[in-house]
């Protein structure tokens, strides 16, 4: 086992590393490793943290367990994000814009937090002008996370494979644009992930099991209210993608995890919890949120994508009627596989 501890921590001197991506450059570049567990120290890890454990194609692949000792303990956080200039570029984008990128044929997390922080509102942030910014860019053939806390606004969690085609040029920048799309599985377990537009996104078929979705305050982007009445202000849970047709999934975690490795299945979200974010935490910034913003558990970011709730528990009055969505001026509802079975409302 590997230990990671931040510089300043009790635990410092007996640690293998201070830098996480120190540890995860040296499991890279040892390709006597075949898997590698590394255990953080609580603490805040700050910057953005890479993990290829397909080594670019040199080598033979290597699988990552990574893992806090508690939920909460060891904290991963970042403020990169989408509409930054870049480089020689105009912006960053989306898929380079990640806190934590991990991939390979398996890795499991557990008892991480993992935040992009761009946006919040300044000082911290900027709000909606950040536009997209990934926490967790998961990228495995197969993924485990448990006790995960996954925390951003726009984009927070994306479950990787992209679909085939970008839909503006550059919009796939990023560690696998030039990559074949590989199908994947992933589950996660007791987790919660906050966020406000399209914040589980991406074409891998996952389950979500016992998990809390937590909606945050969606930011004006200008004080001025004329203008922000002519601007998007709904919220979307899920976005997934698929460019061809997938099939329905079965309605139990061991069949939908063996069915997935041969079909797409999208995404399954087993007795989860849709909540609001605590507003009291808001408090200050009352005058800069909509607090009201409609919510619609999915769209589909391509054609095909699919998500089924199954037995889940809603806040009273948070959904939108519609339930469901297209993707902006893109009437492609009828293709998706939208469901939701067993729902239950609950008022806080």
């Amino acid at each position: 086992m590997i230990t990671v501890a931040p510089s300043g921590s009790k635990v410092t001197e007996n640690a293998d590393f201070s830098n996480l991506q120190d540890a995860f450059d040296a499991v890279m570049n040892d390709f006597s490793c075949s898997s590698a567990e590394i255990f953080l120290a609580s603490g805040v890890y700050s910057g953005q943290f890479y993990f290829d454990g397909w080594r670019n194609g040199n080598g033979d692949p290597v699988s990552l367990s990574l893992k806090g000792i508690h939920r909460g303990g060891a904290i991963l956080t970042g403020s990169l994000y989408a509409n930054q200039p870049y480089e020689d570029e105009i912006k960053r984008g989306t898929f380079r814009s990640y806190t934590l990128f991990v991939s390979g044929p398996s890795v499991s997390l557990a008892n991480l937090t993992i935040e992009n922080s761009a946006g919040h509102l300044p000082p911290k942030g900027l709000g909606r002008r950040s536009g997209q910014a990934v926490a967790l860019y998961a990228d495995s053939d197969d993924f485990f996370g448990k006790n995960l806390i996954l925390l951003g606004h726009q984009d927070t969690l994306f479950c990787a494979p992209l679909p085939e085609a970008e839909r503006e040029p550059g919009g796939f920048n990023g560690p696998r644009k030039n990559f074949p799309r590989r199908p994947a599985t992933m589950l996660f377990e007791k987790c919660r992930i906050e966020g406000t537009i399209d914040f589980i996104f991406g074409g891998a078929s996952a389950w979500f099991d016992h998990c809390q979705i937590v909606l945050r305050p969606l930011y004006r982007v200008t004080r001025d209210p004329e203008q922000n009445s002519r601007r998007n202000i709904f919220r979307y849970i899920a976005a997934p993608c698929a460019d061809t047709a997938g099939k329905k999934p079965p309605l139990c975690r061991k069949k939908f995890y063996a069915a997935s490795k041969k079909d797409y299945l999208g995404f399954l979200f087993n007795r989860c919890s849709f909540m609001e974010s605590d507003f009291t935490l808001f408090k200050k910034e009352d005058a800069l949120y909509i607090q009201e913003a409609p919510v619609y558990l999915a769209r589909p970011w391509r054609p095909f994508g699919g998500v089924t709730f199954l037995n889940c528990r809603m806040q009273n009055g948070l959904i939108a009627p519609e339930r469901f969505s297209g993707w902006k001026d893109i009437d492609d509802k009828a293709d998706a596989m939208f469901e939701e079975m067993g729902t239950k409302l609950f008022s806080c």
